[in-house]
């Protein structure tokens, strides 16, 4: 599998040559990684968050890959079943996730082993970007709020002057 999205990436851009994938990749994570990404796309723009829990769901911090039923994927996002369906579907479709049929439910699983760690990177960079978002929106607060102390301290200097008539 790994080496049909490679080669599918490769087959889309055109790329024949090594010379030409070092240029354009360097590595064949570079090319997963875009597939994980268009994948997620796929799922349009609703979905796309949806589709990001649903990876990291079916992976696990020791590096496994869990078997869950959509019901249980459903209540842990707090999804609409009809959303679900459908990114499950995109994401069984691109052949990033099987999906397991028995008699009690349809369990769900991640493909590869070597896509758990691609999902949890990407996860960890996720919440990297937000925290610097978070960040960076706080030191405009507090520059703000230290302006109009700034602006306060002058108008409360200049009634102070009226007031004393100097």
């Amino acid at each position: 599998y790994h080496l049909q999205v490679v080669g599918a990436q490769l087959q889309a851009d055109r790329i024949v040559t090594l010379a030409e994938y070092q240029r354009e990749y360097g590595s064949k994570e570079v090319l997963v990684e875009r597939y994980l990404e268009n994948t997620i796309r796929d799922c349009g723009p609703e979905g796309e968050n949806i589709a990001r829990e649903v990876l990291f769901l079916l992976t696990t911090e020791n590096g496994t890959r869990p078997l869950k039923t959509r019901t249980e994927l459903a209540v842990e996002l707090g999804a609409s079943d009809g959303q679900l369906k459908l990114v499950l579907n995109i994401l069984s479709g691109a052949g990033l996730v099987v999906m397991f049929r028995e008699s009690t439910a349809d369990f769900y699983q991640l493909v590869h082993n070597y896509l758990v760690t691609f999902i949890r990177q990407q996860r960890q960079a996720d919440e990297r970007a937000r925290y610097r978002l978070t960040q960076s929106q706080l030191n405009a607060i507090l520059k703000k709020r230290i302006q109009e102390l700034y602006a306060a301290g002058a108008v409360l200097g200049i009634l102070f002057l009226i007031v004393t008539g100097k």
